[in-house]
């Protein structure tokens, strides 16, 4: 509703970064106090590098699986006790770092 009432030229730079940040290829969201992954990430399927150490994280959405461009994923010191049968998709993925979890 804000950028709206701010006029034609405010809508049209958010919408210029709503489609930057779904292009974003590198995201590090942690010590961020996260307790779920936000959907918003979920759908950046351009990712190729996500960071979530250090976050209060006690599981991974099934939807994980629909990142296909990750290739690296730190999930470090969250409270993580199983990741979804989903990761299994993520055929690019090279490097996950989970320790320091449940």
């Amino acid at each position: 509703r804000e950028v709206v009432q701010k006029g034609a030229t405010v809508i049209l730079d958010y919408l210029k970064e709503i489609n930057r940040a779904k292009s974003t290829a590198r995201l590090d969201l942690s010590c961020s106090g996260l307790t779920f992954v936000p959907v918003e990430v979920l759908r950046m399927t351009n990712l190729t590098h996500l960071k979530l150490f250090k976050n209060n994280l006690k599981h991974l959405p099934s939807a994980f699986g629909g990142l296909v461009n990750l290739t690296s994923l730190s999930v470090i010191d969250n409270s993580l006790s199983a990741i979804p049968p989903e990761m299994a998709k993520l055929s690019a993925l090279k490097r996950l770092r989970i320790s320091y979890n449940e």
